[in-house]
């Protein structure tokens, strides 16, 4: 867990950052979470643990983790997931609520099958790391995919130095369960996707849009890595101005 408190007084609220696949608590913090701090929010990054006694951790084990550290928390933080965080959450939103969510270049409803296909149709060589279940490696070689056309090639390159292996387990989890509607009033969502990313195409941001009965913003400036990206800096204030609206 990274924990980055708020500089500004009053503290306005809690935030809880959720990464997606081959990603850490990491991703939040090379100055994105410090945005949010510096306008009063206690920021909180966690890290899923991929290991789960002997084996790999499924998606329900992400969710039970997700749930075990909102208790831990002694609040009710806003929810803020990036891809298969954002799935994660939404997991989570089958039977628990939340006051507001923010779903950033997020799996869809539907799962990552369509998402995977489309990778692996761009990609055919990646089938040999997918069924070596090497799902960073196959990241890996493509990175480009991750983050916007113009963006610096070193930049990339140290961010994907950073990224770690995922558990292959929650992955088909992902690309094979839809999410299921939630039991409870669905909380106030944002959800964002781009024109430029590489996983996530416009449809499926707008259908995740379309569960969650609001409207999608598509950002042209930034990638599916829109946290890390030179431009993260549009993004964190899109997210400040919805929650302060």
């Amino acid at each position: 867990m990274i924990y980055r408190p708020a500089t500004t007084q009053p503290i306005k609220d809690s935030l809880l950052f959720v990464h997606g696949m081959c990603h850490g608590a990491w991703c939040w913090d090379t100055g994105f979470m410090e945005d949010f701090a510096k306008r009063g929010y206690d920021c909180y990054a966690m890290d899923l643990m991929r290991g789960k006694g002997p084996g790999p951790a499924t998606l329900s084990d992400f969710v039970d983790q997700l749930q075990q550290t909102i208790s831990e928390l002694h609040s009710d933080p806003i929810l803020i997931g990036h891809s298969m965080g954002g799935y994660i959450i939404q997991r989570y939103l089958e039977e628990r609520p939340a006051r507001k969510v923010v779903l950033l270049a997020s799996v869809p409803p539907k799962g990552a099958l369509l998402p995977a296909l489309r990778f692996l149709r761009n990609f055919p060589s990646e089938v040999y790391n997918l069924l070596r279940a090497n799902l960073q490696q196959a990241l890996t070689n493509r990175r480009r995919v991750l983050y916007h056309p113009q963006t610096d090639q070193s930049l990339i390159d140290r961010r994907t130095e950073q990224m770690t292996q995922e558990s292959f387990p929650a992955f088909l989890n992902m690309v094979f369960r839809r999410v299921r509607n939630p039991k409870q009033p669905s909380a106030k969502t944002l959800v964002v996707g781009s024109y430029y990313d590489g996983l996530i195409s416009v449809s499926e941001v707008y259908a995740t849009a379309a569960r969650y009965d609001t409207s999608a913003i598509i950002l042209s400036e930034v990638g599916h890595n829109m946290m890390l990206e030179p431009q993260a800096a549009q993004v964190s204030e899109l997210i400040l101005d919805w929650l302060e609206g």
